[in-house]
């Protein structure tokens, strides 16, 4: 996925090594915020959820074997250019 915001940044660069998932701390880390912000807005999201509303925040997958969370990049990636606003 090339996104023309990024066009100078490692987020457009694909690597095989890469795991498919990320860990909620390098989920965080990606998108510059921190893990409890991401964890409030699984929390407001399950609510909008319920509803039929749309998300608020990057898409997220739940372990059924350990309960931790999960991104996939390419959702965050979506996430951070459906943010982001260009000002000039």
């Amino acid at each position: 996925m090339l996104n023309p915001c990024f066009a100078d940044s490692s987020l457009n660069e694909f690597d095989p090594d890469e795991p498919p998932l990320l860990a909620e701390p390098d989920a965080a880390r990606l998108i510059g915020r921190s893990t409890s912000w991401l964890s409030y807005h699984r929390r407001a999201d399950r609510v909008r959820i319920a509803a039929g509303e749309p998300l608020h925040g990057p898409r997220w997958f739940k372990s059924r074997s350990t309960g931790r969370c999960f991104y996939r990049r390419d959702d965050l990636v979506a996430w951070l250019n459906s943010e982001l606003l260009e000002t000039a």
